[in-house]
């Protein structure tokens, strides 16, 4: 839960707000809550697409096509971005990697090479596991792509590209924030452009892998 002061008029005293989901208070209606949460997801593509970085980006696309193997690493809901980048990838023909233990992480992060990229996703940069995995992956001469909101977070340090997304909070702020789902738009919107960017530049070969990855689906799914 997030608590925040406002100041009360009649008193020069503070008084209390409380919040259950980002800016959502006790009075708010059923439309008021739809029009703050679709606003707020608005705001932050907007934001995110205000703050990339265009050559930063094709120098992320530049790494991934001279890539062996892509690794994701993360924490928590910086999965769901994650596990869309390996989706899309895949199916774009690129072989990737992503484990959500963190030991298996770091143990893979200690076997990749000079040929591999590594892409750390975390919105606050201060996930242990996601850093030392990427400073590992560094060590062993990997290119290091990390997409997170904070410039001066520990996980850049260890970035040869990194991506931002909008800066919400503090990284240290309230428990409530950590898991902003505003946050995991903007991861997955980065992902999406690097898959789109990508793809563009290998279009008769992505579609070939399109067709392939679909064919080796089709009969998971009802006729």
């Amino acid at each position: 839960i997030v608590e925040a002061l406002s100041s009360n008029g009649a008193s020069g005293l503070p008084t209390q707000e409380t919040y259950v989901y980002e800016d959502i208070s006790r009075t708010d209606s059923v439309e008021t809550i739809v029009d703050k949460v679709v606003y707020r997801h608005i705001q932050t593509l907007a934001e995110t697409k205000r703050r990339l970085n265009l050559f930063e980006l094709r120098k992320a696309v530049e790494a991934i096509e001279k890539a062996q193997v892509i690794m994701f690493c993360c924490m928590g809901s910086s999965g769901i971005a994650a596990e869309e980048g390996v989706m899309r990838f895949t199916r774009a023909g690129k072989k990737c990697l992503l484990f959500k233990d963190q030991n298996i992480q770091l143990m893979t992060a200690a076997i990749v090479g000079p040929h591999d990229v590594v892409i750390g996703i975390s919105n606050s940069g201060y996930s242990i596991a996601v850093i030392e995995s990427l400073k590992l992956a560094q060590s062993k001469g990997a290119r290091t792509i990390v997409i997170t909101s904070f410039e001066n977070s520990p996980l850049v340090k260890y970035a040869y590209i990194a991506l931002f997304t909008p800066t919400k909070s503090p990284p240290h702020g309230p428990g409530l924030y950590w898991e902003a789902t505003t946050s995991k738009s903007a991861q997955t919107l980065v992902i999406d452009l690097l898959c789109a960017c990508y793809a563009v530049r290998h279009f008769d070969e992505t579609l070939g892998f399109l067709e392939e990855t679909f064919l080796a689906v089709k009969s998971t799914r009802c006729a």
